[in-house]
């Protein structure tokens, strides 16, 4: 099943990737890799709070694991990404640019050499507080029945975040934006 899911991933084909992962994890509920890759695929799926959830999993029994045998068998800036998307798509950005924070540290002092996280924590963190800082600005502009302003504002936040997040559709912060939207075009054909 591992070898299937693996597959299926590569492939993008993110329903028949979690069928196979489940039925892995159903065989061997401690590994650490494939409840990683699982966390990863239902990110991807949009699936955030399974993917928190097995992000969670993934940092415990890491951590466990290194205690036991002074290895880790998943780079933890890794585990703290994967986190920190996931939790930042639902919404939490505080707690999600603390993730990506931690992260950033342990890049910068990694062991763990140069892989396609490098860096990426620093940027992750910039664009989670600039998507934060232009949402905060689209609300204000909505609360000040700036229509035009506001749905601008939207537009640009449905285009320029969707690249950086993953599932990002899925997310609150595409949700608020849609909402924006919907109710800037509502206030625009009624007169407002």
């Amino acid at each position: 099943a591992a070898v299937s899911a693996i597959a299926a991933a590569a492939h993008g084909e993110d329903i028949t990737a979690l069928h196979f992962l489940h039925s892995a994890i159903e065989a061997s509920p401690l590994s650490v890799e494939l409840r990683f890759m699982r966390a990863e695929v239902l990110l991807k799926s949009g699936d955030f709070e399974a993917a928190v959830e097995d992000s969670r999993h993934v940092y415990r029994l890491s951590s466990q694991k290194q205690s036991a045998r002074r290895v880790l068998t998943k780079a933890p800036q890794e585990i703290l990404r994967v986190l920190g998307q996931s939790v930042f798509s639902l919404g939490l950005a505080d707690v999600a640019r603390q993730n990506f924070r931690g992260c950033a540290e342990i890049e910068g002092g990694s062991s763990f050499g140069a892989n396609a996280t490098t860096s990426s924590c620093d940027s992750l963190n910039a664009a989670a507080r600039r998507l934060q800082h232009e949402a905060t600005s689209m609300s204000a502009k909505l609360e000040a029945e700036d229509w035009h302003a506001a749905e601008v504002s939207a537009d640009r936040i449905l285009r320029e975040h969707s690249v950086t997040w993953p599932a990002f559709r899925m997310s609150l912060w595409s949700m608020q934006a849609k909402a924006t939207q919907c109710r800037s075009r509502a206030a625009h054909f009624a007169g407002k």
